[in-house]
């Protein structure tokens, strides 16, 4: 089959086919998080280093996102050639694709032709002042980590609702510097704990592709949402350049602050007391503190009783129930749409005793690392057909068994007329990662919950016939990193983490709040966002320039340590790959 360079494509219908790597490919959900897409776009390469910009429409989107993985080849027909949009390019370009309903894809598997696997436009850190404000096209630029700071919530005037927020400090090879906040999935999937543990040993070198150069407060920033990737000492050409240069002279990376929005949320939670779960099961819940309390326990067992997700209404979000092809929320308004939300009922321990906890929203969201909507499109493909997907449990779900955590919590409204006590956690104030074991304890919600191990066949009991699904996962060095690496991690940085008992309690706190509403009311007790500036976000937000948005399979994550003997540079054994 003859394929037509992507430089030769003439504008309207494509009477032709085109073979192409998807060399990214991400969502656009407006700004709203775990949201169907506006659109689903991607970067194509041909052969020849050709390159085009394409976005699937969000009426196709479901269908074609099944059909395309980042990184392959595909042969595409029937499609549309269009003139680019004039701003919110990812490079500079007259030209570029759109599917339509017709338009059909069918992966390429000839390894005789080669296609580069990244398309970027590096530009110097001098040039940056110049590009602030500009929304033609995003920037792209290389540089060493050498800062990185925890997630923080945050409150943005343009959104009612929370984001997460991370800031990463570049340096270049003239030592200027330049920070980069990453925004909601952006901030998630970024693995702050290996880049540093990294960074203690060699340096980190990052290519960082999408993003928008900002001014808050007088100093240029670059802003990341759902169109920024980064590829972190891959083996790329101008990495490998990069590295060597700064090999014998590079800074440790060092944990840093994202903001005022970090100490604000650390103020508040010094007033918080800390009890056993004995202790907490004690206090009668009428007396229960308005400012909560906070707890350390390790998640033995998940609550499978209990549905794991529910609709929210969009307006009030509380729990929400089908009518017809239209929903009727619980709380009596009028709203008649409702969107999927993390309901996850645990069951924890600490030794001294157990208790149900319940996590709503971004809470779930943050120790499971993936939208909601990710893990429904899971559990529909895996699940027998007379299952009930409200009660599925994924592997995602499955890996949180072992993990331990610090939390805010205050009591559920349930807990005010029975005498079963459980807790709703507000806030993650710190992750330890899996445990070796668990505590045990005599007492607490143990009969209550079926157990389910994180590495057991999980089916719920209503469901005899369900399809065994098991996780068999790494552990991940950070709560909320979803995507996994695509090459083994060598990493010698066990001892360190291990060595670190809990995740910086006093300057690098894990804070994400919770959600605004549960399903059955607006939450009275707990802690709420910090209400803060823009953050650098200071120009009018528009189509494409969105701080939250779902996750993308991607290949940012794949985070190299470079090895040799000792601290020795790397070699180049390995063929690089093409460049465009």
């Amino acid at each position: 089959m003859t394929f037509a360079p992507l430089s030769d494509l003439p504008l309207g219908r494509a009477h032709c086919a085109i073979c192409v790597r998807v060399v990214r490919l991400w969502d656009y959900c407006g700004n709203k998080e775990d949201t169907a897409p506006l659109h689903v776009d991607m970067v194509l390469v041909d052969d020849k280093g050709n390159r085009i910009y394409c976005e699937i429409p969000g009426s196709e989107a479901e269908k074609f996102k099944a059909l395309i993985t980042e990184g392959h080849v595909y042969v595409l027909k029937k499609f549309i050639v269009t003139g680019c949009k004039p701003a919110y390019k990812p490079f500079p370009g007259n030209q570029m694709i759109r599917f339509t309903a017709w338009t059909t894809v069918e992966e390429y598997n000839d390894t005789s032709i080669k296609f580069p696997k990244y398309v970027y436009d590096l530009i110097n850190f001098e040039d940056f002042p110049s590009r602030v404000g500009q929304v033609d096209c995003f920037v792209d630029a290389i540089g060493t980590i050498v800062g990185v700071s925890e997630i923080v919530s945050v409150h943005l005037p343009s959104s009612n609702n929370s984001t997460a927020k991370r800031v990463v400090s570049l340096k270049d090879i003239r030592n200027n510097r330049i920070n980069l906040v990453l925004w909601g999935s952006r901030a998630s999937d970024f693995d702050a704990e290996t880049v540093h543990c990294i960074g203690q040993e060699s340096p980190v070198v990052a290519i960082f592709v999408g993003m928008l150069v900002k001014s808050y407060k007088g100093e240029n920033t670059l802003s990341g949402g759902t169109k920024c990737k980064w590829y972190i000492n891959e083996e790329i050409p101008e990495i490998e350049a990069y590295f060597d240069r700064v090999y014998d002279h590079h800074d440790k990376i060092e944990w840093i602050s994202a903001g005022e929005q970090q100490f604000r949320a650390l103020e508040k939670q010094t007033s918080v007391e800390e009890r056993t779960l004995s202790e907490l099961r004690d206090i009668d819940p009428w007396d229960f503190e308005s400012r909560g309390y906070r707890c350390t326990v390790t998640i033995s067992r998940i609550n499978m009783n209990q549905p794991w997700w529910f609709s929210s209404c969009t307006r009030c979000h509380r729990a929400s129930v089908a009518n017809g092809n239209q929903y009727r929320c619980s709380g009596g308004c009028p709203s008649t749409t409702a969107e999927p939300k993390y309901r996850l009922s645990l069951i924890g321990t600490d030794g001294t005793g157990a208790a149900e906890f319940v996590l709503f929203g971004r809470v779930a969201r943050q120790i499971i690392g993936k939208p909601v909507t990710t893990l429904l499109r899971s559990a529909n493909r895996n699940q027998p057909v007379s299952a009930d997907v409200h009660y599925h449990i994924v592997p995602e779900i499955a890996a949180i068994v072992s993990q331990k955590f610090t939390f805010s919590v205050s009591v559920t409204q349930k807990s005010l007329s029975q005498r079963n006590v459980s807790f709703q956690v507000n806030s993650v104030v710190a992750v330890y990662g899996k445990q070796a074991c668990i505590p045990r304890c005599m007492d607490g919600p143990e009969n209550s919950a079926r157990h389910v191990d994180s590495t057991s066949p999980l089916k719920h009991p209503r469901h005899a016939d369900d399809v065994e699904t098991t996780s068999q996962k790494k552990t991940r060095l950070h709560p909320m990193i979803s995507v996994p690496c695509k090459k083994k991690l060598e990493l010698q940085c066990t001892k360190q983490v291990q060595g670190k008992e809990q995740t910086n309690l006093s300057s690098q706190v894990t804070q994400v709040e919770g959600d605004e509403h549960s399903p059955e009311h607006p939450p009275e007790l707990g802690i709420l966002p910090t209400q803060v500036d823009e953050s650098g976000e200071t120009n009018v937000r528009t189509e494409d320039d969105e701080f939250p948005g779902k996750k993308t399979p991607s290949s940012e994550t794949n985070v190299r340590k470079k090895q040799g003997g000792g601290r020795k540079k790397p070699g180049n054994q390995k063929e690089k790959p093409e460049d465009d």
